[in-house]
């Protein structure tokens, strides 16, 4: 994410309404789709727990500031969908009204590395 507008933006990050803290586990509770040797390309939906470990850096270039967030799945309990939002705020100015949010869902599955 590339924040513009921002002298010194501040992100945070949620994954499912759970607060990502600079990195680190992160356990989380979403749907995913879980696959069927009966139906092949007809999952099932459920309500599953994912485990992830994660990274927030900063990859700030001569274009502006920039951060990113991996995470980096420890179980697959099929085809994880996830909603990641950021907040940015600005670091010396509190009288600047935060960026509500911005979210985006995604959705992994299990094994082919996306």
């Amino acid at each position: 994410m590339r924040p513009t507008g921002f002298g010194n933006p501040v992100v945070s990050w949620v994954i499912d309404g759970t607060d990502v803290a600079g990195g680190g586990p992160l356990t989380v509770s979403g749907p995913v789709d879980l696959d069927r040797a009966d139906l092949p390309g007809q999952p099932v939906r459920s309500v599953g727990t994912m485990t992830f470990s994660t990274s927030v850096s900063d990859v700030s270039d001569s274009t502006g500031a920039a951060l990113r967030l991996a995470l980096y799945p420890t179980n697959h309990p099929g085809t994880e969908q996830l909603t990641v939002e950021t907040r940015i705020s600005e670091q010396y100015a509190p009288d600047v009204p935060q960026f509500g949010s911005v979210s985006w869902t995604a959705g992994r599955r299990r094994g082919n590395g996306r």
